[in-house]
Order: structure tokens, then sequence, then C-alpha cells
């Protein structure tokens, strides 16, 4: 049961036991005349009401680029693996369909710089992620591979576009992940990993941003 009907079905619960005592209950007696007693529930009340489920923040999923919110909660370290591993394939791969594809020179020296990056930062994560005892994926998911068959099912006109737009969203996601498991991971040897990589992929993210500015900035004139 998702946490919504969770929720509804326990309100639900609630207002019915209401309704219940309610009908059992006897009548009220009368109560001598004098000052109404204070009722520290009622409104006006100064003390702030507890949170209700589901108030907590939601942060982009960060194992997924594009994913839906996800209620806030630690990275387990079979997740940040599987994610990063994840996210530096599908990075090396989209880079070299961006290097055939692109005629723009930023695109594809940006596109080259994503290759030899995540190249580099997955061979740091598979030993250390080993030792952890979790051996990273080696295969695309269905959910990056759509994200490659877009690249290569896109028209020359968009595809510039589509790769940066796609770049912007990957590295949010990475910048998520990783901050995320260097502040809070479980393992230490990993944690430090994350650490070491988040300042590279904020370069990336920023140097994305830029381009797609550029490159919307370019499309709307």
């Amino acid at each position: 049961m998702t946490r919504p009907t969770r929720l509804l079905a326990a309100v639900s619960a609630f207002a019915l036991g209401l309704a219940t005592v309610s009908f059992a209950a006897e009548p009220p007696k009368a109560t001598p005349p004098g000052p109404a007693p204070t009722d520290p529930g009622m409104p006006g009340d100064t003390a702030a009401p507890d949170p209700m489920p589901g108030d907590e923040a939601q942060p982009i999923d960060p194992r997924v680029p594009g994913a839906a919110p996800l209620l806030t909660e630690a990275v387990s370290t079979p997740d940040y693996v599987n994610g990063a591993a994840l996210g530096d394939l599908y990075e090396i791969e989209a880079a070299k369909i961006a290097v055939a594809r692109s005629k723009n020179p930023q695109i594809v020296a940006f596109a080259q710089m994503m290759e030899t990056d995540h190249m580099a930062s997955s061979a740091k994560l598979g030993p250390v992620a080993i030792t952890a005892g979790v051996t990273p994926p080696t295969t695309l998911d269905t959910t990056h591979q759509a994200k490659l068959d877009e690249l290569n099912a896109a028209a020359d006109a968009n595809f510039d576009k589509l790769y940066i737009d796609q770049q912007v969203m990957a590295h949010d996601a990475a910048l998520t992940l990783h901050r995320t498991y260097a502040a809070s991971g479980a393992d230490t040897g990993l944690k430090a990993v994350a650490a070491e990589l988040v300042p590279k992929i904020e370069a990336h993210a920023e140097q994305a941003k830029l381009l797609k500015d550029a490159m919307d900035g370019t499309a709307s004139n």
C-alpha cells in the first residue's frame, strides 16, 4: 500500500471511530453555572500542530535522471553504487553518440570530457564498491537505455539540444546522489569516493547549464 493510500485509510478509520463514539456516548450531564473550562486543543491554541505524514521535503530521486520525487531518505550503499555506476555508463555512451553526431565544437568538446571523466570515475568507484561487497552493474537499465535511444532517434537539428537537456538533468541527479552519500553513506571508502567526485560533477553540471543557456538564447533569437 502506498503512503497516500495508508494515510487515507488511517484518516477514514479515525473518522469512523469518531462517528461510533458519538452515537454510543451518553447524553452530556448538566454542569453547574460558571466559566467554561479552557480546552487546550481548541482553536487559538498557540502550540504548532504535528506535521502530517507526507509533509516531508521531497527531493528528486538521485538514482534516475528525470525521475519522480521521493520522500527524503538516506541512500543505501547498493543504491549508491548502482546509481553511480549506471550514471557513468550512460554518460560514456551518450558522449560517444554526441561526438559522432554533433556539428557543434563546444558540444563535441564537452562530450569528449564526459567520456574521459566518467571512465575515470567508473574506474575509481569499481574497486571500492567491490571491497564494500557490492558489484557495480556493467550494462544499462531500461531507463538509461531509453535516454540513449532518444539520442539515436533525434533529428540532426534537434540533437544538440536534446543531448544538453539530458546532461543537465543527469548531472543534477548525480549531484544529489553523490552529495547525499558523501554526507550520510554507510561505507567509509565509498563516502570518500563520493566526496571526491562531487566537485567534478559540480563543474560538469555548471558547464552543461551554460551550454543549455547559450543554446536556448540562440533558439529564441
